[in-house]
């Protein structure tokens, strides 16, 4: 998600002899069809005459850092040893490695409380818990909702958390929230329930581990 090191000129002023020559041509095609051609051969000398005067300011410009790369929360992923230490991820084909970590592809079109949702506003984690949705969804005694619609080869996930006016949707839990919410459940999503879901699982671990342990030593 670099920026592009081209230098883009996107105005140009003209000077009073570019204004001279533009007008005399316009002089020139008012006195009649004949004299036509001479705009035409006004035109294209000036337009010869900006190109060359952009091209010398492009050269012209130079960047402190013309390989510079945006790094925030939308191009690094948490759970990735190269992005916990600063590593430079390298791709195929790809000699200057990247700080920026790969985004993964959203495999859905994304709407949320009816809004398009781009891929570039998300976070990678996010996407990737849009990615996990295999089929409908439901929370909340079902005022949550994740449906999958097929239209050709396309499909769009859609969720729809009732809200009213933008300023009861601040009020909302965060996406990530949502996401989690509905594809584990509600436990999962509430941080008390969370941690007693944690524990009880840990201590399923342990014993596993201690079984496997006896058996290795029987």
């Amino acid at each position: 998600m670099g920026s592009d090191p081209t230098p883009q000129v996107t105005q140009y002023v003209l000077s009073a002899e570019d204004l001279k020559v533009l007008l005399s041509g316009f002089v020139e095609a008012s006195k009649g069809a004949a004299a036509a051609p001479s705009t035409t051969d006004a035109m294209t000398a000036l337009l010869k005459q900006v190109e060359s005067l952009t091209q010398t300011a492009q050269r012209s410009i130079r960047y402190e850092n013309p390989h510079y790369e945006d790094v925030s929360v939308f191009t690094i992923d948490p759970q990735c040893e190269l992005c916990k230490t600063g590593g430079l991820h390298f791709l195929p084909d790809d000699p200057i490695g990247k700080k920026a970590h790969p985004r993964p592809v959203m495999r859905y079109d994304f709407e949320f409380c009816y809004g398009i949702v781009r891929p570039e506003w998300l976070t990678i984690p996010e996407i990737q818990l849009v990615n996990q949705f295999t089929g409908d969804k439901t929370a909340r005694n079902g005022t949550w909702t994740a449906t999958i619609s097929r239209q050709g080869t396309k499909q769009k996930l859609i969720i729809d958390v009732p809200y009213r006016g933008l300023d009861t949707r601040h009020d909302l839990p965060s996406l990530p929230a949502i996401l989690v919410e509905l594809i584990y459940g509600e436990s999962v999503a509430d941080p008390s329930q969370a941690v007693a879901l944690i524990q009880a699982l840990q201590k399923k671990v342990d014993e596993l581990e201690a079984r496997l342990a006896s058996s290795a030593s029987a």
